[in-house]
């Protein structure tokens, strides 16, 4: 006769450990828009910035991102530097269509821009209806035309991830 014998884990305490003791990581996926050298840059910065024996972070175009990709995320970013006006019409033209119908209830989420609020509107009414959790308010990274500091990001992060 064979036995299993299996260690319990304390899940309050470890909380990144899964059932059989496996680590067991959280799943990040920043969504950015458009195409440009500035937000793409300011997306890869923005993955830096989570721990990476806690979370498995993937970076991905808008225009290549499909809904498998955000089912399989337990936090996911979306981000632009489009006007507002183009949010619908751009790179998230299709995605946009995609979640109008569908429930991603018990992912949370939180929306970033670079130059202006107009993307933060139109990015935070395409995700509305999605069921995502929002802990935390959205952020614009550019004041001024400068980089706002690294540690109001983590911040964000932080408060996005607690």
């Amino acid at each position: 006769m064979f036995f299993k014998i299996t260690a319990r884990i304390d899940r309050r305490k470890y909380s990144y450990y899964d059932q059989f003791g496996e680590k067991n990581m959280k799943k990040v996926l920043i969504i950015y828009s458009p195409e440009k050298h500035e937000i793409r840059e300011v997306s890869d910065r923005i993955a830096e910035m989570f721990d990476e024996g806690s979370y498995s972070v993937s970076v991905k175009n808008a225009a290549g991102t499909e809904v498998p990709d955000i089912t399989a995320s337990d936090i996911v970013l979306f981000g632009s530097e489009d006007s507002g006006k183009d949010i619908k019409n751009g790179d998230y033209k299709e995605l946009s269509r995609a979640l109008s119908g569908i429930s991603l209830a018990g992912r949370k989420a939180s929306v970033f821009a670079l130059s202006s609020e107009d993307p933060l509107i139109s990015l935070s009414e395409m995700i509305k209806d999605c069921e995502l959790t929002l802990p935390v308010k959205s952020i614009l990274l550019s004041k001024d035309g400068k980089l706002i500091k690294d540690k109001k990001i983590e911040q964000w992060i932080h408060k996005i991830c607690s």
